[in-house]
């Protein structure tokens, strides 16, 4: 079982891997809110939610209907089927 501190040191680690893999991806959205909603999926996949879907993350990251994460995942879909990404 881990300490109070390493416990806290891995939450840490964790936040800092993450904070970098949005700054890798961040890059290839032009405007702000997607970026957000980028960070949000992320952080609901991540998350200790029981089910990992689009309502259950966006209602977990306070939003209340999954239409911009699921905009998100359309519209990345449709960049790499057309190789605008």
């Amino acid at each position: 079982m881990q300490t109070t501190e390493e416990l806290a040191t891995a939450i840490d680690s964790w936040i800092k891997g993450l904070t970098k893999l949005h700054g890798r991806i961040a890059r290839h959205f032009a405007r702000a809110e997607p970026r957000q909603h980028a960070l949000t999926y992320l952080k609901g996949l991540l998350s200790p939610l029981e089910r990992k879907n689009g309502w259950q993350i966006a209602e977990w990251g306070g939003n209340q209907t999954p239409d911009s994460l699921q905009r998100l995942l359309i519209i990345g879909q449709m960049g790499c089927q057309f190789g605008t990404r």
